[in-house]
């Protein structure tokens, strides 16, 4: 199982620099293939925002990741 995890970034590279006030976690997703059409999915509505990103992980997150 695949989930998403978006948010604003201090480092939009790094899913370790996540802003913990604006995570959002979508999933789980059955498919790497869902869960990335969902992941462009949000980029795409916060295209305007270079500091939000959306990573697809294929392990449950963790409330501190």
């Amino acid at each position: 199982m695949f989930w998403v995890i978006s948010g604003e970034h201090t480092d939009p590279m790094k899913l370790s620099t996540l802003l913990e006030n604006t995570k959002v976690v979508d999933g789980p997703f059955w498919s790497a293939k869902e869960a990335n059409q969902h992941a462009l999915s949000v980029m795409q509505k916060n295209i305007d925002s270079y500091y939000h990103r959306a990573h697809v992980l294929n392990k449950q997150p963790t409330t501190g990741e």
